[in-house]
Formats: structure tokens, C-alpha cells, sequence
């Protein structure tokens, strides 16, 4: 998991965990953590815990 989170640093995404979602962008991936940029500040969300994460769709 921790190397397909990689995949979207520095990308506005959504992540999805237990029943609650949480949207900014990663700056960091570690091995068993991800660190979000949200507009309150940041948010450390463990991998074990995250089912999905998606690319946030910006319009275009």
C-alpha cells in the first residue's frame, strides 16, 4: 500500500477510511503513515486504516 500511495504526492486527493473521508493534499508517505495538507492543518492518517484514495477531479 505504501508504494501506491506514493503515487499521489503532491496530488489533491480523497482518502477513505472506516467510515469518514478526509480530502488534501499528501506530502508525505511513510511506512505506515500518510501526512495531509487539509485547509486545517495537518492530518497524519495511518495505511492500515485507509480503504481508497482517490485523485481528487479538478475541473477543467
Amino acid at each position: 500500500m505504501m508504494e501506491l500511495a506514493k503515487r499521489f504526492l503532491g496530488k489533491n486527493c480523497i482518502i477513505y477510511y472506516f467510515d469518514s473521508q478526509a480530502r488534501g493534499v499528501i506530502t508525505q508517505v511513510d511506512d505506515d503513515a500518510i501526512l495531509l495538507q487539509t485547509k486545517r492543518g495537518e492530518e497524519l492518517l495511518n495505511l492500515n486504516f485507509i480503504t481508497r484514495i482517490m485523485e481528487y477531479p479538478s475541473k477543467k
